[in-house]
Parts: structure tokens; sequence; C-alpha cells
């Protein structure tokens, strides 16, 4: 039996830790060649939609925050 790879994806994930004074949240990024998936969820809120309000604040945080490179190492450093 012949064996053909017939499709690949490289993701690439990125893990957010957002506190506030009230509740503590958990982003995370897939990123592919075509599409980025957001999962996203609090300590207070459970699982919250990436298309609401405090999704697309999340969001926006997370793509303005560039302190760290994808190793967690700080960049001025």
């Amino acid at each position: 039996m012949d064996y053909q790879v017939t499709d690949k994806v490289v993701y690439r994930t990125i893990h957010w830790t957002i506190e506030t004074e009230d509740d503590t949240f958990y982003v995370q990024c897939q990123e592919d060649e075509i599409l980025d998936f957001w999962y996203m969820t609090s300590d207070n809120e459970g699982s919250i939609n990436v298309k609401s309000e405090l999704g697309q604040k999340l969001k926006e945080v997370c793509e303005t925050y560039e302190d760290f490179d994808m190793d967690g190492n700080d960049i001025d450093e």
C-alpha cells in the first residue's frame, strides 16, 4: 500500500491571560494560513463569544499586545 500526504496545515497557537479586578480571562488564538480561530473563557463568565462586545474587546487587547514574542521572552531583554 502506498501512502501519499494530500494535505498539511501548520498552526501557531498563542495564549493570553488577562486579569481585571473582577475577573480573569483566558484567550487563545489558533492561526493557520487562512483563518484565525479565537477561543475565550473567564473565571466568572465561562465561554465568551468572540463576536460579543466583550469578545471583541479581549481580541483587541491581545492583538495590540506585543511585549512578548512567541517563546514568552521579553523582547526588550
